[in-house]
């Protein structure tokens, strides 16, 4: 959430992903993504930095870029 306040281009965040519906079976691959509504979407695909207050990245995926 920090992020987010301090970005104004983020004007919301989702978190879904398997850990957070607790009906799902608990397995070693579960994770949270996180979801932010930007105003724009170029300077996040461009510079994906802004990942790293998250922690070591295992995959990234970015179909934009892609």
């Amino acid at each position: 959430m920090g992020v987010a306040e301090q970005d104004e281009q983020i004007h919301a965040v989702e978190m879904n992903g398997s850990r957070t519906n607790l009906n799902v079976p608990k397995d070693i691959v579960q994770d949270f993504d996180i979801v932010y509504l930007v105003t724009e979407m170029d300077s996040f695909i461009n510079d994906t930095n802004w990942v790293n207050v998250f922690g070591k990245r295992m995959i990234v995926q970015t179909p934009k870029r892609m």
